[in-house]
């Protein structure tokens, strides 16, 4: 009886660690780029006038109404 629940916690032990091995496989394959090549940003800057723009932030932002939020 004894041999039997020390064959199951070896058998435990044994999935645990591959669980570890795997999990630790897929983090450091995921954070490995699948790319290499240098990333480049247009230098052009993209503006969305949202809400028609014009002034300081504050003032932009003054001017939403919670109906300006959502649309219907």
């Amino acid at each position: 009886m004894l041999l039997a629940s020390d064959r199951n916690h070896v058998d435990r032990a044994s999935v645990a660690s591959a669980i570890a091995l795997l999990m630790m496989f897929s983090m450091l394959t995921s954070s490995v780029p699948a790319n290499h090549e240098a990333a480049q940003l247009d230098d052009e800057s993209l503006r969305k006038e949202q809400l028609g723009g014009g002034g300081s932030l504050e003032e932009q932002c003054g001017s939403i109404t919670f109906e300006n939020l959502f649309e219907y």
